[in-house]
């Protein structure tokens, strides 16, 4: 299965010690494939996966000040998983592929492979919200 998306970003983990949580951050591979996200050691074999599926959200969202925080939640099975990435534009790159894996957009046969990366680009950049906005 190939990968979609691929980097190293930081990972909102929890620390459990005693009655107390501590909240600490560390680089992990994330890799997206079309049906879930998995993690790891940067330099080494994943170790666990989010399915991406129709119950799948993801949205910014700005955690121990961190600015470029995303979070992914499905409610079948249940998880949360916080990434943080280095820019808004990373950040909204992840959060459209793993929003279009969940959903992923309708395509129209009839349509030029330029003319469905152009309104990829429009999309992402909120200027077009749907095939209909480029009709006259």
């Amino acid at each position: 299965m190939a990968e979609l998306k691929i980097a190293v970003l930081s990972k909102r983990g929890r620390n459990r010690s005693g009655l107390n949580f501590s909240v600490s951050w560390a680089e992990r591979k994330i890799v997206l494939f079309k049906s879930n996200l998995v993690y790891g050691p940067p330099d080494g074999p994943p170790k666990d996966s989010v399915a991406i599926n129709e119950t799948t959200t993801v949205e910014a969202h700005k955690v121990d000040g961190k600015e470029f925080a995303f979070r992914i939640c499905t409610v079948v099975p249940a998880e949360e998983l916080i990434l943080n990435c280095d820019s808004n534009g990373e950040r909204d790159d992840w959060i459209t592929a793993i929003r279009n894996v969940a959903n992923p957009p309708e395509v129209d046969p009839n349509k030029t492979q330029e003319e469905l990366e152009l309104e990829a680009e429009m999309t992402r950049k909120g200027t077009v919200t749907s095939h209909y906005a480029l009709s006259p």
